[in-house]
């Protein structure tokens, strides 16, 4: 059996949907169980809040999945902290080139893992 790959744009799509899942349910939730919520902004702020915090966790969870502490390194710099690779480069004292490579590498290594999407649904 082929493992499923699915490209960037599809993983991003997935977990973009998944996280708003998240968000719904928890919502309905919150305004089920916490009667204490005076209005709608306080129990928009606490799943605004839960919602990090899950994307926060999804997020460790995928970078405990790059077998390279310094693609690891690379990823969060580029997509936690948004900075260019130019920018990571300097700092990491490598190339562009470099940066975009192990970017590469990392992505298709996270690609690769079937249970990571599996996470995402969750």
């Amino acid at each position: 059996m082929n493992p499923v790959l699915c490209t960037y744009e599809e993983c991003l799509v997935e977990l973009k949907r998944s996280a708003w899942r998240l968000q719904s349910k928890t919502r309905a939730h919150i305004k089920r169980e916490c009667e204490w919520a005076e209005d709608y902004n306080e129990v928009d702020s606490a799943c605004s809040q839960l919602q990090q915090l899950c994307e926060d966790e999804f997020i460790q969870y995928a970078l405990s999945h790059i077998s390279s502490s310094k693609a690891r390194l690379i990823i969060q710099k580029l997509y936690v902290q948004d900075l260019s690779e130019k920018q990571v480069a300097e700092q990491l004292n490598l190339t562009q080139q470099a940066v975009n490579r192990w970017k590469n590498k990392a992505l298709q290594e996270l690609r690769s893992k079937k249970n990571l999407l599996k996470y995402a649904q969750l």
